[in-house]
């Protein structure tokens, strides 16, 4: 039996568990050539299957040499009893498990889905498929032509043991309020798509983790755009950060040059001249000081800034901050979004860096580097898994979280917090305010 996943919030429950179901499969190879009329008329009588559809089904098998066609998924005691009574020699009872998802949707882009096989197609199903599988048992027996028992004779026989449980950081209630917030948002604005990730900055925890379109995780993809509305934007879609970068240029500027909150930058009045190219200003200041460059976002104010920073260092900060670097968490199909080398950095490169472009990071990456500036300049990992259950034993083995790394000074994640609240109290995030 495939390993329970639960959510780690109070209250919180299972997200996905395996159901025992009777399921029933028909051998088409031992139907012989224009039986399959009768068969299926038998088995619509039964089971209430569609006679035309499973003819085709049987015909196609047997064409294929498929001994083997699922007809039931989950069968009742009676529909298997009205079966056996039909004394047709054809059947495969088989007790197994189905994968359900008893919140639905909720977290669906964490959690992936099952193939028909019963192995993770995605998300963490995929991810931690070897501890969740556990290990399927065997048998050895006896069979005759017509695999029917041969006396009940088990020659050997090999226990399954069942997978581990696995506890996310994900708490229920957070994530159910990110996704309402996040489908308000989509069709307020019209957007196609959108994503939203909460994390805790001193546990690396991540408390929820949503993508839209969401979907069925009990509903197996039927194709290239199934496939693709069902990507996890958080971790596998990587973009240009724009503005929000600002706040690490700002860091490396306080920790690599004498500017300082209140230090005047030239804004050149909306306009610089770089090497090959004009960068323009979404308005046009003359002169600001460094906390105000943040507050108001402009852009030729951190352009300047990152000049005089410099490409080397502003480089070794973009590294001190987690970008360019895959975060490790437990899912598949996480990119480590992109920064070039600064060999590859022209003469005017800087003058996009410095306000977030010319580099590409995922979101719960600059959840990462906010979580910096949240934690007194201490990086936690952030994490998925809280706990795994022992399938055997029950013991629960508590996963702790990654010991932090100092990236950057306390005084700098202090002084830089003091400045981004300008942003919502006398800047441009002023609707943002609480």
């Amino acid at each position: 039996i495939r390993g329970t996943i639960s959510s780690g919030g109070a209250g919180g429950g299972p997200l996905a568990l395996s159901v025992p179901i009777r399921r029933v499969a028909i051998n088409p190879l031992r139907i012989p050539e224009g039986g399959e009329n009768f068969v299926s008329s038998v088995l619509e009588q039964l089971l209430g299957l569609n006679a035309t559809t499973l003819i085709d089904s049987i015909k196609a098998a047997r064409e294929a040499r498929n001994g083997y066609l699922i007809i039931r998924e989950d069968a009742t005691a009676e529909e298997i009893s009205r079966l056996k009574r039909s004394k047709l020699d054809i059947f495969t009872f088989e007790d197994t498990y189905r994968r359900e998802y008893p919140k639905g949707m909720l977290a669906a882009h964490v959690l992936g889905w099952v193939n028909s096989e019963g192995h993770g197609d995605a998300g963490i199903e995929r991810g931690l498929e070897s501890e969740l599988a556990g290990i399927p048992g065997r048998m050895h027996m006896l069979r005759d032509s017509r695999n029917r028992d041969y006396y009940g004779e088990i020659i050997n026989e090999e226990k399954p043991e069942p997978g581990w449980s696995i506890t996310l950081t994900i708490d229920e209630a957070i994530q159910y309020a990110a996704e309402k917030a996040l489908k308000e948002a989509i069709e307020k604005e019209g957007a196609p798509s959108g994503t939203v990730v909460v994390l805790s900055p001193k546990t690396g925890d991540i408390l929820a983790m949503a993508s839209y379109p969401f979907f069925d995780p009990r509903e197996r993809p039927k194709g290239n755009n199934d496939m693709l509305e069902r990507m996890n934007l958080t971790i596998s879609a990587p973009f240009e950060p724009g503005s929000v970068f600002k706040a690490v240029t700002v860091a490396a500027a306080l920790e690599t040059t004498n500017l300082r909150p209140q230090t005047i930058i030239n804004c050149g009045n909306g306009l610089i001249r770089l090497p090959g190219r004009v960068v323009h200003d979404h308005d046009s200041y003359s002169a600001l000081s460094m906390a105000m460059v943040l507050a108001k976002s402009s852009n030729i104010g951190a352009i300047n800034i990152g000049l005089t920073v410099g490409n080397k260092r502003m480089y070794a900060y973009m590294e001190k901050f987690g970008f360019g670097d895959r975060i490790g968490i437990s899912l598949p199909g996480e990119s480590g979004g992109k920064i070039h080398p600064v060999r590859e950095w022209t003469a005017g490169s800087m003058g996009s860096i410095a306000m977030g472009h010319e580099l590409m990071a995922t979101p719960l990456q600059l959840a990462q580097a906010f979580s910096i500036l949240a934690n007194n300049g201490m990086l936690v990992r952030p994490r998925l898994v809280k706990s795994r259950q022992h399938p055997g034993t029950g013991k629960k083995e508590i996963v702790a979280p990654i010991a932090g790394e100092q990236r950057i000074k306390p005084e700098t994640a202090i002084e830089l917090r003091r400045m981004l609240e300008q942003v919502v109290l006398e800047g441009t995030g002023k609707e943002a305010r609480l």
